[in-house]
């Protein structure tokens, strides 16, 4: 039996209102976001009006950064700002990663003769330094 256009009706009318209801909690959730923030704004006006040093500010609302932050690292669809919240997340709640650097002295592979010798015109250069009548 070959289908109807019903079927196809139906569910392109079922998706729509399902975008729809997305799209008001979106809407919803972006509202009370930027009511939530115009009231954090004028905390921290009148914080600032109050004598509180911006070190002092920023204190007072890490939490809330932090939040924002996270916030970010689960919700933000490009990926590069996602990836920076979470590290710098993590950098601050695991410090961060131990960056190892070897170091190699110019000197280090030089024979004793030649090492000597680079130490006694130093040495020489020095004194010089020191006492320009010396030579």
């Amino acid at each position: 039996m070959p289908k109807t256009g019903r079927g196809l009706k139906g569910r392109s009318q079922q998706f729509a209102q399902g975008a729809e209801t997305r799209m008001t909690g979106v809407l919803d959730d972006l509202a009370e976001f930027e009511q939530y923030r115009i009231e954090v704004l004028k905390k921290i006006r009148d914080d600032r009006k109050a004598g509180l040093s911006g070190d002092e500010i920023i204190a007072k609302y890490k939490d809330e950064v932090r939040l924002r932050q996270l916030t970010i690292a689960l919700a933000e669809a490009d990926s590069s700002k996602a990836l920076a919240a979470i590290k710098d997340l993590r950098d601050r709640d695991e410090g961060k990663a131990t960056e190892k650097q070897e170091i190699t002295h110019r000197l280090e592979k030089l024979p004793d003769a030649q090492l000597d010798a680079v130490l006694m015109s130093e040495l020489k250069q020095a004194q010089e330094d020191e006492d320009p009548l010396v030579n």
